[in-house]
């Protein structure tokens, strides 16, 4: 009896154990993924820079040919 109850309560920790790791993989790919987005919306926002930039440039320069 104290066999089979020494087996479960080592089954249970290794589950904590088990869930323990896959927490701290998870957290882990969580930031990846957290600093991943923020590299896409801050190219995204270098894009619109850079568009806002060139329209810009083609106004004034219209503006200059016509007169």
């Amino acid at each position: 009896m104290n066999l089979i109850l020494a087996a479960v309560l080592f089954g249970i920790s290794m589950v904590g154990f088990y869930t323990i790791h896959l927490q701290k993989q998870l957290d882990k790919i969580s930031k990846e993924l957290e600093d991943f987005r923020f590299k896409v919306y801050k190219g995204f926002a270098d894009v619109h820079k850079d568009i806002d930039m060139v329209d810009k440039t083609m106004k004034n320069s219209k503006q200059q040919l016509n007169g």
